[in-house]
């Protein structure tokens, strides 16, 4: 725990003094953006109107509240994963031999830098929500506090264990843009951020399913569109929890032979 908690401060002081602006501003301007086409998109192209098959899988009417939680799981998973560089830079910097010298493991290390990134998306997603809310059209009038905190909470293994994964993939490769870029991508188009995941191909949907990001915003929706409590969500969390343990072994075997031989070429 103390070298968990060591790698939480230690990521709250770099960030502290160098990317206070560029990477939320990033995040911020991204999600108002994308928010503010898909407005436009859904006003003036289709008249505010969603077709009947829209209606039938999704159990709602109302695009822009559908857009908006999407767009917001959407940042939390990318703030999360966004610790997947961490041991690659640790490798180029020439600190990865001294981490593992003073007995850090691989976990430990990606648990502190995850539990970092749940703080900072959570405030991240406080702010993105209130600018986007007083103009979007979106309403969380039904939504339910105890579903939306779950599908957080049951967020944090899911997306961990797919950063571990990630991590180690980043390590092999030695190029964490390739990785990051594939990732995010996939997760984008298939993880029905901007709709359904219903209007893919049946092997794309099973794809899609694998992600973490496709529970959260399931769930997500489910609390905030029709008020689905944590015990009526507790389904969807258990089944995210799964992809999280499956991601993380998967992680885990990749991440150590991917830093044993990094350690191997350093020395």
């Amino acid at each position: 725990m103390r070298a968990i908690l060591a790698t939480w401060r230690r990521e709250s002081w770099i960030h502290a003094r160098s990317y206070r602006l560029s990477f939320f501003g990033a995040a911020l301007l991204s999600a108002l953006f994308t928010l503010l086409a898909g407005r436009v998109l859904y006003r003036t192209v289709f008249g505010g109107q969603v077709t009947p098959a829209f209606i039938e899988m999704t159990g709602t009417r109302d695009y822009m509240t559908f857009l908006l939680v999407g767009l917001l799981a959407n940042s939390y998973a990318f703030r999360m994963l966004y610790c997947v560089r961490n041991v690659l830079e640790e490798h180029e910097m020439g600190t990865l031999p001294a981490l593992r010298l003073a007995g850090m493991t691989s976990a430990r290390f990606q648990l502190g830098c995850a539990g970092f990134a749940a703080c900072y998306a959570l405030v991240e997603l406080f702010i993105i929500a209130g600018a986007a809310l007083p103009w979007s059209g979106a309403s969380f009038g039904m939504a339910d506090a105890s579903g939306i905190a779950l599908a957080f909470v049951a967020g944090l293994p899911g997306l961990l264990g797919f950063s571990m994964l990630l991590s180690g993939l980043v390590l092999v490769v030695r190029n964490r843009l390739v990785v990051e870029s594939f990732a995010f991508t996939l997760m984008a188009l298939l993880a029905g951020v901007a709709f359904p995941v219903s209007y893919l191909p049946v092997p794309l949907q099973a794809l899609g399913h694998a992600l973490p990001l496709t529970w959260i915003v399931g769930m997500l929706r489910g609390a905030v569109l029709h008020g689905a409590d944590a015990r009526a969500l507790m389904p969807e969390a258990l089944a995210l929890l799964g992809i999280g343990i499956v991601h993380g072994a998967l992680g885990i075997f990749v991440l150590r032979r991917a830093v044993r031989d990094a350690l191997a070429v350093a020395a």
